[in-house]
């Protein structure tokens, strides 16, 4: 797919604390970054790409399995 039809993913979204920036970024289409969204799907960067839990609702579960941020 042509970059100029991909939307950038945060892997760790924004607003769980995920830095934006390139480690924490793929470029995904909108058909499958909605479906992502959806099941609430975890991804894993690799030296070779993305690694993708297809099982629904590992994001979450892998959300919580991160260590809990410093409070400023």
């Amino acid at each position: 797919m042509p970059t100029l039809w991909t939307d950038a993913h945060h892997l760790v979204h924004w607003a769980d604390g995920g830095p934006t920036d390139l480690e924490n970024a793929t470029l995904m289409c909108q058909r499958h970054h909605t479906v992502v969204h959806q099941r609430r799907l975890a991804a894993t960067p690799t030296p070779h790409g993305v690694q993708w839990d297809l099982a629904h609702g590992s994001y979450d579960r892998a959300l919580a399995a991160l260590p809990a941020a410093d409070p400023a």
